[in-house]
């Protein structure tokens, strides 16, 4: 989506002006080519006020505010990846890597992927929508349920790109 544009400003052409609606507009280009995107927008503060809460103003010397910025600059990852939303793709080649395995069946795929998630959530993280059904159990002790179809998405996502090669189908699938 963005190759182009990207292409013409590094060779020196004029940057277009971005907005929402635009990439709202790019929503079936996204979501065919890389699933389903989620927006998460965070709390917004003013970068003055900011800079002066860690101790940093047009007064202090150079090591305070370059000081100040790194700080700012953790708080802003940081909360980057407090608000990650944990896709069905991340979720499946996260499952393929811990495998340690050239190639996986179906159920170990689908074993690895719950291990991960019930973890994940353990820990805080968020789920996307697509994973999970919306009948969900809550049920104490139920094994987590995650929907199958987003992480048949998944894999047919990551064959496209050629990180993964699928053999069979069903149960029988392989994925190398």
């Amino acid at each position: 989506v963005e190759e182009s544009s990207y292409t013409r400003e590094a060779a020196g052409g004029a940057k277009r002006s971005e907005d929402m609606g635009e990439l709202l507009k790019a929503r079936r280009v996204l979501a065919a080519r890389y699933g389903r995107p989620n927006f998460y927008i965070g709390q917004p503060y003013p970068l003055r006020e900011a800079l002066a809460g860690l101790g940093a103003t047009r007064r202090s010397d150079e090591a305070t505010r370059n000081a100040a910025i790194t700080q700012l600059a953790y708080r802003v990852v940081h909360e980057i990846a407090w608000a990650a939303v944990v896709t069905p793709t991340s979720l499946v080649s996260a499952a393929l890597l811990l495998g340690g395995r050239r190639a996986v069946d179906r159920a170990f795929l689908e074993d690895h992927c719950r291990f991960l998630a019930e973890r994940l959530l353990a820990g805080g993280a968020r789920l996307g929508t697509a994973l999970l059904p919306a009948e969900a159990s809550s049920a104490p002790g139920a094994p987590l349920a995650l929907r199958p179809e987003a992480l048949d998405r998944a894999l047919e996502l990551l064959a496209r790109g050629r990180g993964i090669e699928l053999r069979g189908s069903g149960s029988a699938l392989a994925i190398h």
